[in-house]
């Protein structure tokens, strides 16, 4: 769809809290933290971007045994690395850098038992309101709109 048409694609775990308008001036736009592979969460591209046509004509060397291979490290490494003029760098803005916190915080704070078998409780639109945390901000910043 986006070589056909161009747009922005999202993960469906994406929550975009500020405008991407800032971006669809560019012929491509892609997360890509100093010293890591892209991200791909977040693509935002014109119809026919450069980069698009040479990431998936990489896909001929696609390897299913290496996570992350032909979605970041091979395009990074083959085509980005010696051709960076090709898409508009966002350093750690969509939310690729958060990932090792994210990682850390998880191996070593959550007691995987009591996450396993205690489901969360049930939240209703109206105790959105009252939730001090930052999914109550999140919830509310949409029920705003």
């Amino acid at each position: 769809i986006l070589m056909n048409y161009g747009g922005i694609y999202l993960d469906n775990d994406v929550f975009v809290l500020n405008p991407l308008t800032e971006f669809l001036k560019f012929e491509m736009t892609i997360a890509w933290d100093e010293g890591e592979s892209i991200g791909n969460q977040i693509l935002i591209a014109s119809k026919n971007a450069r980069f698009l046509k040479l990431w998936l004509k990489s896909y001929k060397y696609y390897d299913s045994s290496r996570w992350y291979y032909n979605a970041g490290q091979l395009p990074t490494s083959s085509i980005l690395e010696s051709n960076p003029h090709l898409v508009n760098r966002v350093k750690e803005r969509f939310g690729v850098s958060c990932c090792g916190v994210i990682n850390y915080i998880f191996e070593k704070n959550i007691d995987l038992k009591r996450w396993q078998y205690n489901p969360p409780e049930e939240i209703y639109e109206k105790d959105v309101w009252l939730l001090n945390t930052t999914f109550g901000q999140m919830a509310r910043s949409v029920l705003k709109i």
